[in-house]
């Protein structure tokens, strides 16, 4: 793996990836928290109208995390285009 780090700052908070883990900052919590890349399962990026946004990484053997930001339309975007590039180095159907 190479030394690329992917990093998304949204209104509520950062999202990271190293290629090794994924970590979130903020989004109403106080701590951080962090999912290897091999514990990844699936990572699930879902909008819907009356419900909002839905950011849930599925993991084996940890926690995972999910979290609900408050995003417009601009930060959608960009936050699909985090979500596609952690798949794509991820690799297979994640």
């Amino acid at each position: 793996m190479s030394d690329n780090r992917i990093e998304l700052v949204l209104n509520s908070g950062v999202l990271t990836f190293d290629e090794r883990v994924l970590e979130r900052f903020g989004f109403g919590y106080a701590e951080s928290t962090r999912v290897h890349a091999a514990e990844i399962d699936e990572i699930i990026l879902v909008r819907k109208r009356l419900v909002g946004t839905l950011f849930e990484v599925k993991a084996r053997g940890a926690s995972g995390m999910m979290i609900s930001p408050e995003v417009d339309d601009a930060e959608y975007a960009r936050l699909e285009a985090f979500v596609a590039e952690v798949r794509s180095t991820l690799g297979g159907d994640r």
